[in-house]
This record gives structure tokens, sequence and C-alpha cells, in this order.
């Protein structure tokens, strides 16, 4: 049996949820939007249910305290090939033996997600100090960016405790989805292919570029060291670089 969930955290929670109710250990959990049929495969899409995600959640949280449920939450936001199959089997060990499984990294499935995890927690400290706002002529601000994992669900607290009272977009440009904050909400929201930023962000721009001539130390001037640290590809979204 092949679960097909929307791709979201919720989602993959909800099939893990339905594997569970079916009694199929064997359950294969894939993401609706990159799977592609088998032959003989027989497949059932899961609607994402708030309800079931969130006992799933809990029951992790219950067995295997907030790190293990930090741990399966970072693996999944890796978006490896692959990584629902770990994470699953992950879950299931765990919720079976407990906080053991957390540190038994001779386990292939403990190993597989601790890795992902920490790449991700790495690209998400990498991305802290990389985002970078504009300001928007109707007063809000911008920042975009493309890492490699899926970190708009990860930055919410920090970014709103630093920007408390100020309206702002996080826009994941590879996933087209977007961090809100308006009137001390957060909202993940996802976008349409065609959003475009309008042109009205020079001011700041040249704001950041001031500050990046005045303050630069040699490490923040030197193109290679900055090189080292950031990879080029990501230099479009830093208003200060040339």
């Amino acid at each position: 049996m092949v679960l097909l969930y929307d791709g979201s955290l919720a989602g993959f929670f909800s099939a893990v949820f339905e594997a569970y109710r079916l009694k199929q250990s064997k359950t294969l959990i894939r993401n609706e939007k990159a799977y592609l049929p088998e032959l003989f495969s027989e497949t059932r899409t899961i609607k994402t249910q708030p309800d079931e995600a969130r006992r799933v959640l809990e029951g992790i949280t219950e067995k295997l305290g907030k790190r293990g449920l930090n741990l399966i939450t970072r693996a999944f936001l890796a978006e490896q090939k692959g990584c629902e199959d770990a994470v699953y089997r992950f879950i299931r060990k765990g919720l079976k033996t407990g906080r053991q499984i957390i540190d038994e990294l001779t386990d292939p499935d403990a190993l597989a997600v601790m890795k992902m995890s920490q790449k991700t927690d790495r690209e998400y400290h990498r991305f802290l100090g990389l985002i970078r706002f504009r300001k928007l002529s109707t007063g809000e601000y911008y920042a975009a960016f493309e890492p490699g994992t899926n970190l708009i669900p990860l930055l919410g607290r920090h970014f709103a405790s630093r920007f408390s009272d100020q309206a702002w977009m996080i826009h994941d440009k590879k996933r087209n989805t977007a961090l809100v904050h308006i009137e001390g909400g957060l909202e993940i929201i996802g976008l349409e292919d065609s959003f475009i930023l309008p042109e009205d962000a020079d001011p700041w721009i040249k704001i950041w570029k001031i500050y990046h001539q005045k303050i630069g130390i040699e490490e923040r001037s030197n193109p290679k060291l900055q090189m080292n640290f950031m990879p080029k590809k990501h230099w479009n979204y830093l208003p200060e670089v040339d």
C-alpha cells in the first residue's frame, strides 16, 4: 500500500496515522506531487487531517520527547529523497521502544534521521545570518531566498521576536511559499508561480550597501571569504553584495 500525502508535515503525520489504522507496517508514504505510479501498486490519497496529525505529534512527544520531535521535524524538512521511509520507520521504532532509539546510531533509520536533521539545522543557522529584508513602498518588508531544505516552518519564532512590530514576508522562491507576519500573527502561505516583487526597494538596498561599506571588516568585505560561507547562488538575495 502506498499512501499519498500533500507534501506538508501535517499531511505526512496524517498519513502516518492512517498507516497505523490500516495496521500495515510495510506501508509506503509518498509525496503526491513527486510520486510516479508503479505497476501493481495500490495507492490511497490521504487528506490532511489536523486532528489526526495532532494525535501523531502528541504520541511522538510523549514517547520521544521534544528532542525526538525536533529530530523528526527537521529530518522531514530536509526533503531528501526517501526521507519519508526513514522518518516513518524511525517513528514506528520510537513509539515502540521509546527515547533510546534517538541515540542508537547503529540503527540505519536513526542515523539517517540524525543526518537529515543536522543538514536542516546547519542551513537554518546559516540563513539566520543571510536573510535581509527590503522595505516596500507600501511599508512592509520583504526578503527572498532559495534554501536547499524547507526552512520556512522554522523561521517564524526568530523573526517574529526580532521584528514583532513590523509587517514582513520571507519568500522561499524555490518552493513558492512565504512566511507572513502581520499584526503579530504568523502565517505560511503558498504563492502563485507568477508572483513578482514590485520594483520599489532601491532606497533600502542603498542603506544596506552603505552599512556594508562603512562597518565591513576584512572578513566581511573579502569576496573569497564571503563565498566560503555563502554560496554565490544566494548572493542575488543580499542587497549588500554587488
